[in-house]
This record gives C-alpha cells, sequence and structure tokens, in this order.
C-alpha cells in the first residue's frame, strides 16, 4: 500500500519550461508524487539537455531544481548502468517495484513503442492520478508501507498519537513493522513518539527500554535512538488528539491511530497539506512547553 508514488522522468523530456512547469507542479510529498533521480545526476542532465539557451532561461531551470531538491526528488536507490539506455534503466526500476510511473521525451517515443511510455505531451490528469486518502486493513504492514517513501528520505520519523502505548502488543507490532521498512533502507536514525502521560510503564524508562531491546534491537542498527514523550493532556495548550507520522519531508495523518486490532479492522489513512505539515514540525519540538511533556524516556538500539 503506497501513499507516494514514484515517477522516472527522463531528463530531457523536460527540456522545455512548459513542460518542465506542469510535470514539476504535479510533484511533492504533499502531493503523494516524487521524482527519482535517474541518474543520479538527474538535474544536471536536465541542465545539459537545455544546450544554448540564455542565461535567463538556464537560470529558471536552475532556482527551480535548487527548490525542488529537497521537497519533490528523491534518490533511485540503485546504481545507473550507463551500458544501457535510459529507458531501460528506467523499466528495470519498474520492475521491481521502485518505479510507479516513466514519462520518457519525444526522442525516446520511436524506441519505447513496445513500453507504452507516455511523453509529457501525451499525458494528463489521470497520469498524476492523486492518491491522497486510502482505506486498508489496519497491519502493521500496511501502516507502515503507506510512511515508507518519508522513511527511505528522512533521518528522523515521528509519531504522534495520545494513545501509543509502547508496552502494548498492538503497539509493538507496528513498531517493529517501521523498524523492518528503516532496516531495508538504512537511512532514518531516530522515532520519535508523543503520547499521553498515561501511558507511563509501571516499570519506568528502564522498563521501556527492556521491553525495546527485546522487540526491537534485532531489528534496528546499533545506535538508532526512540525517545518516547509523555505529554500532560490536561496542562498542554494544544489540541492533542489526531494521530499522525511526519518526518522533516512531510506527514501522514493515521485516523484510527498505531494500535492494530485482531481481527484487522478498516482504517483510513491520507497525506496531510503543506501547511498543516509545517505547523506540525514547529509544535512537536521537545523544547516546546505549550505541549506540557512531563517526561521523556530514550533508547539507544546496541547500548
Amino acid at each position: 500500500m503506497k501513499m507516494i508514488r514514484r515517477y522516472a522522468i527522463e531528463p530531457r523530456a523536460l527540456r522545455r519550461w512548459e513542460d518542465f512547469r506542469y510535470v514539476m507542479e504535479k510533484l511533492g510529498f504533499a502531493e503523494g508524487r516524487v521524482l527519482v533521480a535517474l541518474p543520479k545526476k538527474w538535474s544536471r542532465e536536465l541542465l545539459d539537455s537545455l544546450g544554448d539557451v540564455a542565461d535567463i532561461e538556464r537560470m529558471r531551470f536552475t532556482t527551480k531544481l535548487q527548490r525542488y531538491r529537497s521537497d519533490r526528488i528523491v534518490s533511485s536507490g540503485t546504481a545507473y548502468d550507463i551500458q544501457k539506455t535510459w529507458i531501460d534503466n528506467a523499466s528495470g526500476l519498474e520492475a521491481s517495484g521502485k518505479v510507479d510511473a516513466v514519462l520518457i521525451s519525444e526522442m525516446s517515443s520511436d524506441i519505447a513503442q513496445d513500453r507504452r511510455y507516455p511523453t509529457p505531451a501525451e499525458v494528463d490528469e489521470e497520469f498524476f492520478a492523486e492518491v491522497r486518502e486510502q482505506r486498508c486493513l489496519g497491519t502493521p504492514e500496511n501502516l507502515s508501507a503507506a510512511a515508507s517513501v518519508l522513511l527511505e528520505v528522512s533521518s528522523e520519523a515521528i509519531f504522534v498519537d495520545p494513545y501509543f502505548n509502547v508496552a502494548s502488543p498492538r503497539y509493538l507490532g507496528t513498531l517493529a513493522a517501521f523498524a523492518q521498512s528503516v532496516r531495508m533502507t538504512g537511512r532514518c536514525r531516530c522515532f520519535v513518539v508523543f503520547t499521553k502521560s498515561d501511558f507511563l510503564m509501571r516499570g519506568g524508562e528502564a522498563s521501556m527500554r527492556s521491553t525495546l531491546e527485546r522487540h526491537l534491537g534485532r531489528i534496528l542498527p546499533p545506535g538508532f535512538k526512540f525517545q518516547m514523550n509523555f505529554i500532560d493532556a490536561g496542562s498542554a495548550r494544544i489540541s492533542f488528539h489526531a494521530r499522525y507520522f511526519f518526518t522533516e519531508k512531510g506527514g501522514i495523518r493515521y485516523d484510527k491511530g498505531f494500535g492494530t486490532q485482531q481481527p484487522p479492522e478498516l482504517v483510513d489513512i491520507s497525506l496531510i497539506d503543506r501547511q498543516l505539515h509545517n505547523e506540525l514540525l514547529d509544535v512537536y519540538r521537545i523544547s516546546n512547553e505549550n505541549l506540557s511533556i512531563s517526561e521523556s524516556w530514550v533508547w539507544v538500539s546496541g547500548d
């Protein structure tokens, strides 16, 4: 189950400003679409394809690409084979499930007819179909899969759930699924949880560490940090009800939080827009006194 789709776009397909602007404005973590940098120096390849355009025109592209680098372009996660064509590299990623759609240039359309990849002139709104909200079974695997792209590109992940109980198997199973995703990508190095102080464990911080070491210690890499922040809901000067997962790149709302049921029940999962994402980044800071954090517990894998 994916909330964010990956697009492989041939660099020279966007050498016209109108095509570049139309396609790139469709992308972004908040929109549920990102561009896979294929090859690694995708931006440089695009700029090289412009040829002898005027300096002002080249600067327009350069300025936008610098802005887009952090909010809608991600690594392909694989080496680019220079012995193959761009289309062969892209189709390989598509076959492996690392790319959901491919867009090619008009110059490549003749050699890609058998693959039926469109050019910018041929795409419509259906090509950029939105998947902003999905309903699925609330299994640990589905909950973590929804956030997989954000985990791939972020160093820290934040869970907001007023009922997050780390002593409960309902939540530990979900954490284990997220941890497995981290193990596969290796980028994320920290989970931060915000929950109500009602869920302080009886054995204190030592009990939390023991529980996490037992359930996650063999999954997460050494040095991975896990921090539980307990909010005194009665004293907090914020609305602490909705359940979110977010990183510095983007975020997702989990309608029923991160605890699973047996048998699994249907849950709603949706992307959050840029404005709300920015607000959440500002609110859920450890130093924010409005949160009224009563205690913060930390476990580091391998310690």
